[in-house]
C-alpha cells in the first residue's frame, strides 16, 4: 500500500498521485471553500503548503477566493468528512477493480482450490465476483456512514470531479 492507502499498481505513476499525497491540504482548503476556516488556519501555522496549492493560498491571502457560507448550517457534515468518505468507498472499488483485472485472479483460483471448492478454472466467475464486491462494499460503506447510496454516489461524483480539476480545486 502507498501512503494514501491504496493497493500498489504495476502502472506508471498517476496524474493523481500528488492529490492523494495533499490530500490533508485538499481536506483543508474544501473545508475552507465551504466556510470551514479552522483546517485550513491550522495547517498554514504549522505546515508549508505544497507547490500545487501555493496560487489557491495566494488568492485567498489576497482576497480573490472567498469561502462561502451557503448552506454551512444545514450540512450534517464537513466536507472533508464527506471527501474522506468518498475516499473509503473508491479504496474498495479500485480494489475491486484491481483484483477483477487478473491482479488477484490466480491466488484466488489456488486459494479455492486449496480449500476444496471445484471451480473449473471459471476466472469469468471471479471476476464477476469482484464486480459484485465493489457494489456490496458501496452499500456496506454507506450503510456503515449512515447515508443512502444516492448520497454515496454523489460523494463519489464530487471526489471525480475534484481529480478532474487537479490541482485547480
Amino acid at each position: 500500500m502507498n501512503s494514501a492507502g491504496f493497493l500498489p499498481t504495476k502502472t506508471k505513476p498517476s496524474e493523481f498521485d500528488s492529490f492523494y499525497e495533499n490530500i490533508e491540504w485538499v481536506k483543508a482548503l474544501v473545508d475552507w471553500d465551504k466556510g470551514h476556516k479552522t483546517s485550513l488556519a491550522q495547517m498554514l501555522a504549522y505546515m508549508r503548503p505544497p507547490v500545487e496549492f501555493m496560487p489557491i493560498i495566494a488568492d485567498i491571502v489576497e482576497g480573490n477566493r472567498k469561502s462561502s457560507k451557503k448552506g454551512q448550517s444545514s450540512r450534517t457534515r464537513k466536507p472533508s468528512e464527506t471527501l474522506k468518505i468518498a475516499l473509503e468507498i473508491e479504496r474498495w472499488v479500485e480494489g475491486s477493480r484491481y483484483l477483477s483485472k487478473g491482479e488477484g485472479l490466480e491466488h484466488l483460483e489456488n486459494y479455492l482450490s486449496a480449500n476444496g471448492v471445484n471451480r473449473n478454472g471459471e476466472a469469468i466467475d471471479l471476476h464477476h465476483a469482484y464486480e459484485k464486491q465493489a457494489v456490496v462494499g458501496r452499500e456496506l460503506i454507506a450503510k456503515k456512514h449512515d447515508i443512502s447510496i444516492h448520497t454515496a454516489l454523489k460523494y463519489e461524483k464530487d471526489l471525480k470531479k475534484l481529480k478532474e480539476n487537479w490541482p485547480q480545486i
